[in-house]
């Protein structure tokens, strides 16, 4: 049997990796309604200023309730 320091020990890492787990599936469900929202993955900005400013208009859009026509 072990003691409760060694239990607390055992337990740390699977709550950690619980915790990880949980907060890589969220980025990664975020990421994919961004992409899909944005429609990013047709990349038509050739520079990284282009990008942003897509971003920035889709954000401003979404934070307006404004839909795409």
């Amino acid at each position: 049997m072990l003691d409760s320091s060694t239990q607390s020990e055992a337990a740390t890492p699977h709550a950690m990796r619980r915790l990880s787990d949980a907060r890589r599936q969220r980025l990664a469900t975020v990421n994919a309604r961004l992409v899909e929202q944005f429609h990013i993955e047709k990349g038509h900005a050739s520079l990284f200023r282009g990008v942003c400013v897509r971003l920035d208009a889709g954000s401003t859009a979404h934070t307006l309730c404004i839909e795409e026509v």
